[in-house]
């Protein structure tokens, strides 16, 4: 019933496509932490730690302004996505069905031009230094005037399910979405794909390829691949 499909030297079950193909899009707006209030004998450290993980304090401001400069757009003659910052001097993370070509005869061969969008709008070709299908991982370098800030790396064997998460990216076009939810799946090893993926009910619409999946203190956790193309919050990423 769920055969495995190979596309591009990807296997996908056939359930699952790229991110992409067309989904209902869905844009939750970052949301301002509520303030919480020391009692009496709590420090006003543990004050801001308890702010920072507060879950019903959505997406905590100071976070959205950590990871902000380390979320790019990436877009080519074929296709668009997104990207975060590895380091400074302009290596970008991404997916590589996002920079991909067309050419039928090699797969492998990557867009011819790929321009990449910073936050502040700075656009940069980038050179693409080599990328993958399966885990679908690229890897890109830019040249910019300045240094850039790299998004922090957290690790992703330490995630556990149901703790809360957010996704940024270029869904649609639309630079800098934020959507949140919960980490659904910690090791999905059943969508025929070479490594396990996380799964996440945060939205992952056509666009937010290749974008971070932050935990709730803006540390990058994994990289947005797929999603179901028949139903919502189902997300996938490595």
């Amino acid at each position: 019933q769920f055969a495995p499909k190979p596309i591009g030297g990807l296997t996908r079950r056939s359930t699952i496509s790229a991110i992409d193909e067309e989904v209902t899009p869905i844009i939750v707006r970052p949301a301002v932490s509520k303030p919480i209030v020391p009692h009496q004998g709590m420090s006003a450290r543990k004050a801001a730690s308890a702010a920072s993980t507060d879950d019903s304090a959505g997406i905590p401001a100071s976070v959205v302004a950590k990871v902000d400069p380390s979320v790019v757009a990436i877009k080519h003659e074929r296709a668009q996505g997104s990207g975060f910052v590895l380091t400074a001097d302009g290596y970008i993370i991404s997916n590589g069905h996002v920079v991909r070509g067309e050419d039928p005869e090699d797969p492998l061969l990557p867009a011819e031009t790929i321009t990449v969008q910073l936050f502040d709008d700075r656009m940069y070709r980038a050179t693409v230094v080599g990328f993958w299908m399966d885990p679908d991982v690229s890897l890109l370098k830019i040249n910019p005037d300045t240094p850039l800030v790299p998004a922090e790396l957290g690790d992703s064997r330490a995630v556990r399910t149901g703790q809360r998460c957010f996704a940024v990216g270029n869904p649609k076009g639309l630079k800098r979405t934020y959507t949140g939810g919960l980490i659904s799946n910690i090791a999905r090893s059943d969508l025929g794909t070479e490594v396990p993926v996380l799964q996440t009910d945060a939205a992952i619409n056509p666009g937010n390829s290749g974008g971070p999946l932050f935990d709730m203190e803006g540390r990058v956790i994994g990289i947005n691949t797929y999603a179901y193309s028949q139903s919502h919050n189902l997300g996938f990423t490595i």
